[in-house]
């Protein structure tokens, strides 16, 4: 369902990272790519830009998945942990989704455990009620020094960075985001300062910015990799048949 010419490009030794945007990728042909169980998860959706915006991504994702690893589209089925993250039975090859306001991204490696997360620019949030729940004390002194003006893409790039990381270890929004300790600063390369459960955890871990015109990213690798290990692919059409 791939283009050979694509799947050549494959390489999980690397940090594979597909981005998509449904408004140039989503046809009704993708919903057969999904399981009942899919389709079912996905009409459940009550925002249409939310149901295609899954679809999509989904969709995408397992043809992607299919074609790295061989496997016929219909036979990938996936596996959830606790806090439902996808896995796939039997393949160690990490994988993980993360879309915002008709944007989507996926990363596919084998380099360690792996979790992505963006927000869209434009989106308003009421930082002043949500700091004590997400920033550590440490953080909170350093984003009272950030710019009125700025604080709002400020508390999205630090959200994207321990979203990631979380979701990265399986438990995403059930875990205490004020525990992980990262670079507050909007210019800043994202870094772990520290965690409450393990002094040596963030010698572990990478992260690594995905930002782009639209949307503040990061990218949470259990390895300790550079930016030179991405590979980012723009999805389009063409690419499937």
């Amino acid at each position: 369902m791939i283009k050979s010419s694509l799947s050549k490009e494959f390489d999980l030794t690397k940090i594979n990272v597909f981005n998509g945007n449904v408004a140039q990728l989503y046809n009704l042909q993708l919903e057969s790519f999904l399981s009942s169980e899919e389709r079912q998860r996905a009409s459940r959706f009550v925002d249409s830009l939310d149901r295609t915006t899954f679809v999509t991504a989904r969709a995408y994702l397992k043809l992607i998945l299919g074609s790295v690893l061989d496997i016929p589209v219909g036979k990938i089925h996936f596996e959830y942990g606790v806090h439902g993250k996808p896995v796939l039975k039997d393949h160690k090859c990490g994988f993980n989704v993360s879309h915002t306001n008709g944007f989507f991204t996926f990363v596919i490696t084998n380099l360690g455990h792996v979790g992505i997360d963006i927000e869209y620019k434009q989106r308003e949030i009421v930082w002043d009620k949500l700091m004590d729940l997400v920033f550590s004390d440490h953080e909170k002194l350093n984003f009272e020094l950030v710019n009125k003006n700025e604080k709002n893409s400020t508390f999205l790039n630090c959200w994207t960075r321990k979203e990631a990381f979380f979701k990265a270890k399986g438990s995403g929004l059930s875990s205490p985001l004020k525990e992980l300790s990262i670079n507050v600063s909007l210019f800043s390369k994202p870094q772990i300062h520290s965690t409450a459960w393990c002094e040596s955890e963030k010698e572990e871990w990478t992260l690594l910015d995905l930002s782009n015109n639209y949307y503040f990213g990061t990218i949470a690798v259990h390895s300790k990799v550079n930016r030179s290990e991405i590979r980012t692919i723009e999805l389009e059409s063409e690419m499937i048949f």
